[in-house]
């Protein structure tokens, strides 16, 4: 590795510096004063300005050495420090970095430390050279788990009883994203903030000489490419409560979508729906029932996807909702923007997908039933000639 230290990166809404001593003050009252922010963190919460001070002082000492990697996420719209990120724990043998972050808790469900972590990313790989990005995160903080998604990590398993935390003695879940990923995502010019949910390399996959296609990994979405279109097989989560169920928007579409994502290789529909459901509401449910498959002909709207014929096959499962059940969502589409959760009704004006929740949750049906949508058709009679 060629260390560079702690250079200075800029982003469309960051910059990430090193720190400065007067950056004591805006770190203490910005994130490291509060003991939800620092829950999962392995330091205590700061009860002084001068116990940051101390911190502080150590990092912009340690700023002179070419191996250590700590940045102040500076936010150009304040213009003062609101969170950290570094990389730490270098393995010279391997080649191997980890990422650690905090921001406060101000600037939550932003996408502002992802925006920082993705850039890092090309940072470490290129510049500094390192062949592996490492990042952990406690089994009960999922939304950062979000976050390493969205910049293309894949999961790796989890390390039990291997952490420690404010919390105390924690399971942790690993995520990695290897010099070849990184690599053949550029090729294809997918970048780290769009490759979590890009199918083609969802995780570290390596290509399969002359074909051009991932191998198969444990780790991968079940997206499949075919000629110039994609087959998905997902799963799709309802949860009910009070005569509503859970839906899903973004800041990029108009319309709502269910909770839910595509299965991972190896895994069974109902393990990917438990998955999917705690990674986008933080809450662990139990599947009461499969209530829908739906196949679905559709035409790809998102940067990777742009134009391609998908074929879709999901399945819906009914989630057996708690009484105290309260989501909060973090996480992201493919292409950058975040989503968020919203209760929807029968009479809900607005669109939704898929549109067969309208009339059959209605009622819930205790039998298993089989929809076909087909987009194409809606799009022929669109494009048809008047007269």
């Amino acid at each position: 590795m060629t260390h560079k230290g702690t250079i200075t990166i800029e982003t469309p809404r960051l910059i990430l510096r090193r720190f400065r001593p007067d950056d004591a003050g805006p770190m203490f009252r910005n994130w490291a004063n509060d003991p939800v922010v620092t829950s999962f963190l392995t330091w205590p919460t700061h009860s002084d300005v001068s116990v940051t001070q101390q911190v502080v002082d150590r990092w912009v000492s340690g700023s002179s050495d070419p191996t250590f990697y700590q940045w102040a996420i500076e936010l150009k719209e304040i213009g003062e420090p609101i969170g950290s990120i570094s990389a730490m724990n270098v393995n010279e043998v391997i080649g191997q970095v980890e990422v650690g972050y905090c921001i406060g808790r101000k600037w939550w469900h932003r996408g502002i430390v992802s925006e920082a972590f993705s850039a890092l990313i090309p940072f470490l790989f290129e510049e500094v050279g390192v062949d592996r990005i490492q990042a952990r995160h406690a089994v009960d903080n999922p939304h950062s788990g979000m976050v390493m998604k969205k910049c293309g990590l894949t999961c790796e398993g989890t390390l039990r009883q291997a952490g420690h935390c404010n919390r105390g003695i924690t399971d942790l879940r690993v995520y990695s994203i290897l010099r070849s990923d990184y690599e053949a995502r550029k090729a294809l010019g997918i970048s780290t903030r769009t490759a979590a949910r890009t199918s083609l390399f969802a995780g570290p996959s390596g290509v399969t000489e002359g074909s051009g296609a991932p191998e198969p990994d444990l780790r991968s979405d079940l997206c499949l490419a075919v000629d110039n279109g994609l087959i998905n097989i997902r799963v799709g989560a309802i949860i009910m409560k009070d005569g509503r169920f859970l839906m899903v928007s973004n800041s990029s579409f108009g319309y709502l979508y269910s909770v839910g994502g595509r299965i991972k290789f190896g895994e069974t529909a109902e393990e990917a729906v438990i998955r999917e459901v705690f990674e986008e509401t933080g809450v662990r449910m139990e599947v009461d029932r499969l209530g829908f498959v739906h196949e679905c002909f559709f035409i790809g709207d998102t940067p990777a996807k742009l134009g391609r014929l998908i074929y879709e096959i999901s399945f819906f499962f009914y989630m057996k909702t708690p009484d105290d059940f309260e989501p909060v969502c973090g996480s992201f589409t493919e292409d950058g923007a975040e989503e968020y959760l919203t209760w929807a009704s029968i009479d809900d004006p607005r669109y939704y997908f898929p549109e067969f929740f309208r009339t059959e949750l209605k009622a819930p049906s205790q039998t298993v039933k089989h929809f076909v949508t087909d987009e194409r058709v809606k799009l022929q009679h669109t494009a048809a000639p008047k007269g």
